[in-house]
């Protein structure tokens, strides 16, 4: 899994770079934005061309390039707390 950001577009690459999502991304504020889905590539994936996800920044750690992140489906309850490690 991996990231590629050009601009506003981020491509989010799956399965070694085989399959991938593109989405759009709006920024609300410094920790906060939002990704319109404009591409999908993998089988069956549960998310559409137009879904948008609200994605927020709860955590950082400096230390351990650690962040603590919200992530939901625009429209919908659930909520998803993710911790990922940064890596250059």
């Amino acid at each position: 899994y991996y990231i590629v950001y050009e601009d506003s577009i981020v491509t989010d690459y799956v399965n070694g770079g085989k399959y991938y999502i593109k989405s759009k991304i709006t920024y609300k504020s410094e920790c906060k934005w939002e990704s319109e889905i404009i591409e999908v590539t993998i089988p069956d994936y549960n998310l559409k061309p137009g879904h948008k996800i609200i994605t927020e920044v709860l955590e950082t750690a400096t230390v351990d390039n650690l962040v603590k992140i919200k992530v939901q489906i625009k429209g919908e309850d659930e909520e998803t707390i993710l911790v990922l490690e940064k890596i250059d």
